[in-house]
């Protein structure tokens, strides 16, 4: 890697959690070093997921709208059983 590198693509990791230690230094000869940790997760319905809640998001409106279509029908077709007085 070369020495003024600020970032680095790690490819190929499995889902779960990682550590990275990060050190650095200086033309002076500092150094100083850091434990960077982070959680792969690439299963596509969960909300840490690579669409976060863009599915729930999408399945809740899906039922909403079902559950109101449902709810039309059923008082649509009671009107029509319902003899006129």
């Amino acid at each position: 890697m070369p020495s003024d590198a600020t970032g680095h693509t790690f490819l190929g990791l499995s889902d779960g959690a990682h550590a990275v230690t990060v050190r650095a230094i200086d033309r002076a000869g500092n150094v100083q070093t850091a434990i960077v940790r982070f959680a792969v997760d690439t299963f596509p319905l969960s909300p840490t997921g690579p669409y976060g809640l863009a599915p729930f998001v999408g399945l809740t409106a899906a039922v909403v709208a079902a559950v109101l279509v449902a709810v039309y029908l059923a008082t649509r077709r009671r009107r029509r059983e319902i003899p006129p007085l």
